[in-house]
Order: structure tokens, then C-alpha cells, then sequence
């Protein structure tokens, strides 16, 4: 697959300036958040990750408010988790 890298959007940037779950599907895509998370000078304390395999939480690196893998390699797995950090 091809990876198109982009910035941030300004209403995400407001968002995870304070608090959110960023769900990532990737090793790439976490790479890329992580970057764009310290390009912009956003705490990563205040950030929850929803990961899809532990290999995505790794690459994001270390510093957020909590990591939590999907209990599957699947679409369905990453949501439900997204939506059980939530409650």
C-alpha cells in the first residue's frame, strides 16, 4: 500500500491538546502521529493510543497517557477498544 504523509489538521491539533484516544492501524501511522504529536509541541501525557497489535504500540514510542492493544489484528478489535477506553 502507499502511505501519504500529512499534517495534522488544526481541529485534531485543538482536540488532542486536550486529552483524546487517537486509534492507530499502523507502525507507519504511529511513526507519523508520534512525529506530528512533538512537531507541534502537544504533551503526549495528555494522549490515550488505541493500537491495533503491539508491534504499532512499540513504534509509537513511550510518553502517552495510557496504550491499549486490540485484543485482535482486525478493524472490529481496534473500535471496541477504542469505545471501552472511552467508557
Amino acid at each position: 500500500y502507499e502511505v501519504v504523509y500529512l499534517p495534522l489538521p488544526v481541529a485534531a491539533c485543538e482536540a488532542l491538546g486536550t486529552g483524546a484516544i487517537a486509534l492507530l492501524h499502523s507502525g507507519l501511522a504511529a511513526r507519523h502521529f508520534a512525529g506530528e504529536i512533538d512537531r507541534l509541541g502537544l504533551s503526549r501525557s495528555a494522549i490515550s493510543l488505541a493500537v491495533l497489535a503491539p508491534r504499532v504500540a512499540q513504534d509509537a514510542g513511550a510518553g502517552w497517557q495510557r496504550v491499549d492493544v486490540a485484543s485482535g489484528p482486525n478493524d472490529r478489535a481496534l473500535l471496541e477498544l477504542a469505545r471501552d477506553m472511552c467508557q
